[in-house]
């Protein structure tokens, strides 16, 4: 098995993070803040706070916004200067569709395994596709129930579009049809 470069902390954890961030938002997210950490309403201000070109979702497949767009540090050893914005769509239990790009260059968190599940293109880019699943009793990679994560990197931004419960196809469009925010 392949090392992706994301962490897997577990849906239930992520769910925790974002609602923890969604509701420590007004303290956090208080105009002028030099950090830029914090919880946007929109992709603008997100933008002004991580200080790098984002790209937001178009199609999400009727799912709502989870806890708005949150900015918060890279993790990497010598990269806490760059900032990881993550926006979700959906339920964590159901169906969910997640973003999160940083401009550290790689992932911005410690690598685990997952099982490879192919390349597609982004943008014109070469994009690998991994999933948990055929491992540690996790499912079958067949079943939709799976959690897939498509990375790629474009002009120093490192992008990872996640899904629980989508098809890969969906996957693909949900990153195929990222614009500029």
């Amino acid at each position: 098995m392949a090392l992706t470069g994301i962490r897997r902390i577990g849906l239930p954890v992520v769910a925790a993070i974002a609602v923890s961030a969604a509701v420590a938002a007004p303290a956090i997210a208080t105009p002028g803040l030099a950090s830029g950490v914090g919880t946007y309403k929109t992709w603008a201000q997100a933008q002004k706070a991580a200080k790098f070109k984002l790209y937001k979702p178009t199609v999400t497949y009727s799912l709502p916004n989870v806890g708005h767009v949150i900015v918060s540090v890279c993790e990497v050893s010598g990269e806490t200067s760059k900032r990881v914005v993550t926006v979700s769509y959906g339920n964590y239990n159901t169906h969910n569709l997640g973003l999160s790009e940083n401009n550290s260059g790689r992932a911005c968190g410690d690598a685990n395994e997952g099982t490879f599940l192919g390349n597609y293109k982004i943008h014109g880019i070469k994009a690998q596709m991994w999933g948990f699943c055929d491992m540690l009793g996790a499912p079958s990679c067949s079943n939709a129930k799976v959690e897939r994560w498509l990375t790629w990197k474009s002009k120093g931004v490192y992008y990872v579009a996640s899904s629980f419960n989508e098809s890969r196809a969906r996957l693909v469009n949900f990153a195929s049809k990222l614009k500029a925010a």
